[in-house]
């Protein structure tokens, strides 16, 4: 079966992890589910992505924001500066 193939019919071996594990545990309020979704997140290595993204993105703003000459840029580089890099 080729890659194309197992993408068109849903099946997720070719990232490199079975999707029933995270089928069977997002959403539930139980220790041990949340458990196995965070080990999957590590293993797929999306936060790093995530956090990848997050600086692509903080720049590619504040670049925007630079460029923009309808408002001051400290109203947009107030609120960037809130939610960039935030915690709960």
């Amino acid at each position: 079966m080729q890659l194309g193939d197992t993408i068109c019919r849903t099946r997720t071996a070719w990232l490199g992890f079975d999707k029933h594990v995270l089928q069977a545990n997002y959403g539930k309020d139980d220790e041990d589910a949340v458990a196995a979704v965070k080990a999957l997140y590590e293993q797929l290595g999306l936060e790093a992505a995530f956090r990848e993204y997050e600086a692509e993105s903080y720049e590619r703003l504040k670049a925007m924001i630079h460029d923009q000459t309808l408002v001051p840029p400290e109203v947009f580089t107030h609120l960037l500066d809130k939610i960039y890099k935030r915690q709960k």
